[in-house]
């Protein structure tokens, strides 16, 4: 499907017939005068920024979580089963949206946890 980029207008794949953009929904599908159907599809550019805004979305939440168990280990009250189990649940969670980055997962993320589980944890009392 071919668009021309100065009017609204796009063109069968078929038999080039043009059609105007404005009268059809971006869900519609399009019947064209030979036959063919074909739907309006996004721009490469739309489809990108789509994966860009859901990347984002994905890396804000990991951050969110991530906060959270820094949290969660500088809280006296939390156990070290309660750390060790949302840790695990946050590597899947990391696994599972970006598994060619589990590297850079492991310099950025677990070295914070480590760090600061022996800042604040090793040391304490367990008889307190």
């Amino acid at each position: 499907m071919r668009a021309d980029r100065r009017s609204r207008r796009v063109f069968c794949p078929r038999c080039e017939t043009a059609h105007e953009r404005c009268h059809h929904a971006a869900t519609e599908v399009i019947v064209c005068d030979c036959g063919h159907r074909f739907r309006l599809r996004p721009s490469r550019r739309a489809r990108r920024l789509a994966r860009t805004d859901r990347a984002r979305a994905a890396l804000r939440q990991l951050g969110r979580r991530a906060d959270r168990l820094c949290r969660l280990i500088l809280d006296s009250r939390a156990s070290e089963i309660e750390i060790a189990m949302e840790r695990h649940r946050l590597r899947a969670f990391a696994q599972r949206l970006f598994p060619e980055r589990m590297e850079l997962y492991d310099m950025v993320f677990e070295s914070r946890f480590e760090r600061l589980y022996e800042q604040f944890r090793r040391f304490e009392d367990p008889c307190d």
